[in-house]
């Protein structure tokens, strides 16, 4: 795949670059962990727990992914694919459990991209939306 860091690919379909735990991370924003972590655990003290919020990509290191007990990562990582897009059982019961589910529904639809035109032009597409800021 060249040079492209298939590392912020997440399993399903986020793509880490926009992902506000990795920017959080990444930048080392305080604020922003703050604001994660109260959206997140609204009954704890951001004060006291955005530290917490730490994460190098959803194929990056396991030990500092935001959720190392992921399923739809997980069940990725056990069948060897990248993302659900490989998948012949997808949609499955975490998919649609996972979609269904806060704000996650918009990944499904890249899942779906992915499928469409391959996962090496889908990461050129997201990088190029990001430089133009979108």
């Amino acid at each position: 795949m060249n040079d492209l860091d298939i590392t912020l690919v997440g399993a399903c379909g986020i793509f880490c670059k926009n992902c506000s735990f990795y920017i959080a991370t990444i930048e080392d924003n305080i604020d922003l962990k703050k604001q994660i972590a109260k959206k997140i655990f609204p009954d704890k003290d951001p004060e006291l727990i955005y530290d917490k919020i730490v994460c190098y990509g959803c194929h990056g290191p396991i030990d500092t992914h935001w959720s190392p007990s992921c399923k739809i990562l997980d069940c990725s990582r056990e069948k060897g694919y990248m993302t659900c897009a490989e998948c012949a059982s997808f949609p499955c019961d975490y998919s649609k459990k996972f979609y269904g589910s806060y704000d996650h529904a918009k990944y499904e639809l890249e899942i779906y991209r992915i499928r469409e035109i391959g996962l090496e032009k889908w990461i050129k597409e997201k990088e190029e939306e990001r430089a133009k800021g979108k």
